[in-house]
């Protein structure tokens, strides 16, 4: 398991409007690579994110690095129906649903080394094109490196 795999599932069992919809990266790169549509309406893919690293530290001739993990939620709605029909989703409770699924959230896979919970960076719009709106939502929990 994974901050990713593990943010997937929470989301699968937290966000009835995502369940069975959650991707992960490889899932919205090949999407990305095709112009295609949408297959459910919304969508979510996990992808993780970059790794900041802080201070070293040497604790009783074991090194450690105190780390900052970013995980992002990537968001996808229509906001058209194939027949041109308006579909306006209500992609602010999404927003919501998602962040109140994931803020304080402990991952499993990471439970023995975190040194904290998953807390929201930002939500940001990404793009509305071809009928699509997309947001962002970025997480980040402190994590530690350590030899095995």
């Amino acid at each position: 398991m994974s901050l990713t795999t593990d943010i997937v599932a929470r989301l699968e069992a937290e966000v009835p409007s995502l369940t069975g919809h959650v991707m992960t990266a490889a899932e919205l790169g090949a999407l990305m690579q095709r112009d295609v549509r949408l297959a459910s309406s919304p969508s979510a893919w996990v992808v993780p994110g970059e790794i900041v690293a802080k201070g070293g530290q040497e604790v009783l001739g074991v090194n450690r690095q105190t780390i900052t993990r970013h995980a992002s939620v990537v968001l996808a709605a229509r906001t058209v129906s194939g027949t041109g029909a308006r579909e306006l989703p209500d992609i602010e409770a999404l927003i919501d649903a998602v962040a109140l699924a994931l803020i304080g959230y402990e991952p499993p896979s990471i439970a023995a080394s975190a040194r904290g919970v998953l807390a929201m960076v930002r939500c940001d719009l990404v793009t509305i094109r071809s009928g699509i709106v997309v947001y962002e939502l970025v997480f980040a929990i402190e994590d530690e490196w350590r030899p095995t």
